[in-house]
């Protein structure tokens, strides 16, 4: 998979990449590699059976905002200017009127910060959303 992301990103080096992996091993080498993502089923297995053993029935939740045939799917948005100096609360409240999503979190540069209690969104903020349908901008 290395030597792949290598020569993938010599011939289009604005491809996006993304791996899929097994197991958890090479993840360091294949982001040194220039891979833009990396999935681990591995990892996601572990997290959803030990979720499962501490929380009866969250498999069929899993199941219901990880598939692609019903229901709700996660989505990125850029925050609009109005959302600028917001709290992450005030604008999860915003985004769930007017939009009837979810907001679930930030990206901020490399960092994701998951259910902030007193984060003010900045300009380059980019939101995580439960939406029934794609939302290219908040």
């Amino acid at each position: 998979a290395i030597l792949l992301c290598l020569l993938a990103k010599k011939l289009q080096p604005n491809i996006q990449v993304i791996v899929d992996l097994p197991f958890g091993n090479n993840i360091e080498h294949l982001f040194n590699a220039g891979v833009d993502e990396v999935i681990c089923g591995e990892q996601f297995c572990s997290m959803l059976t030990a979720s499962a053993l501490i929380n009866e029935g969250i498999t069929s939740f899993y199941r219901e905002i990880l598939s692609t045939r019903y229901g709700n799917e996660f989505y990125n948005a850029k925050f609009s200017s109005g959302y600028w100096g917001m709290t992450f609360l005030h604008a999860m409240e915003s985004i769930k009127e007017k939009r009837g999503a979810i907001l679930l979190a930030i990206m901020r540069g490399s960092h994701i910060i998951t259910n902030p209690h007193f984060l003010i969104i900045e300009k380059d903020d980019v939101g995580v959303v439960l939406s029934e349908g794609k939302i290219e901008e908040l």
